[in-house]
């Protein structure tokens, strides 16, 4: 689907309003305020650009609204990459954008989904207990900090164990004053 901004931008009449290409124009020259002039004027046929392209596994945390913020940035961040090739190829070139944006971040989205093997827990015998917990953590910490100080809480967990008081029998009584 191909958006015109020429469409999107009626002029109403008012010679005071500046065309697309004056605007677009002032933006490769590092005006500011006409770019944002240009991403205030593309939001909405963006969004239309956009509009259910979201998968629903990935509404819960992804939004068009994310979407076009990292757009916007990207924009003003590589206007100077803009090449103008007439009305319409402004928001052309940010649907482009908005479009790869989406595109990265269900990549990214579905990455966090899989678990690397290496960070995978296997359940074993030793599992049932707080020690096989941290024996599995210690396998899977990277640092040899990290691994020595798993490893030396397991040793320590059955003799702080074995110090801790008997559970009381019924109910529990308040400390006197």
């Amino acid at each position: 689907m191909s958006y015109h901004m020429a469409e999107t931008w009626p002029n109403n009449g008012d010679s005071s309003e500046l065309s697309e290409l004056e605007i677009v124009s002032a933006a490769l020259s590092g005006d500011a305020g006409a770019m944002e002039q240009l991403l205030a004027k593309s939001e909405a046929p963006l969004r239309t650009a956009l509009a259910g392209q979201i998968a629903q596994p990935f509404q819960a945390v992804l939004d068009v609204d994310d979407v076009i913020q990292v757009t916007f940035i990207e924009a003003f961040l590589r206007i100077g990459q803009f090449t103008d090739r007439g009305p319409g190829s402004f928001l052309a070139w940010l649907t482009t954008l908005a479009r790869n944006n989406l595109r990265d971040a269900i990549k990214a989205l579905r990455a966090e989904k899989r678990i690397p093997r290496h960070r995978m827990v296997s359940v074993g015998a030793e599992s049932d207990s707080y020690e096989g917990l941290l024996a599995q953590l210690g396998s899977t910490t990277t640092t040899p900090s990290g691994v020595a100080a798993v490893m030396a809480a397991v040793p320590g967990t059955r003799s702080s164990r074995r110090s801790w008081p008997a559970r009381p029998s019924g109910p529990p009584v308040a400390p006197r004053a």
